[in-house]
């Protein structure tokens, strides 16, 4: 039995070696462009996540996963809205302290795209950018760090 703990349930997994890094051509809360290849360092893999400003798990994933970044200099971290406006995201942020980039999908096409039905949603990526395994739900630091290992 799999129990899934999030604010919708989904299963599945993404074709291997899916570009996830290629996709993330979206603006960050400071309105400038995230460059993808940021994501793509020799030695390094990384972790995106998904989420919304409503969905609780998520905004409890926020501050593992800065947790994550700050403690595991070879895991890049980067977030990507995908419900929700911009100030409520930018008010979370601040609130809870989040340095990682927070990336806006505001017209929800690279959701659709990834076909993620559910948040928070998080994609290891290899140092190329391409997806290792992704999960779904709260998962907590230490699932989430190896996840990057």
């Amino acid at each position: 039995m799999v129990t899934v703990a999030g604010c919708r349930s989904q299963m599945g997994t993404p074709a291997k070696g899916e570009p996830v890094a290629d996709a993330l051509v979206l603006a960050g809360l400071d309105g400038r462009a995230f460059d993808p290849d940021t994501l793509k360092t020799p030695g390094k893999k990384s972790l995106v996540t998904f989420w919304s400003t409503t969905c609780g798990t998520c905004l409890d994933e926020l501050p593992e996963l800065q947790r994550v970044s700050d403690r595991h200099p070879d895991c890049q971290v980067a977030t990507v809205v995908v419900k929700g406006s911009p100030e409520h995201a930018a008010d979370l942020r601040d609130r809870l302290g989040i340095r990682v980039p927070i990336l806006l999908d505001s017209h929800s096409d690279l959701r659709h795209m990834l076909g993620i039905r559910a948040t928070p949603t998080t994609y290891a990526l290899d140092e190329t950018g391409a997806a290792t395994r992704f999960v779904v739900g709260g998962y907590g630091y230490e699932r989430l760090r190896r996840l990057c290992e």
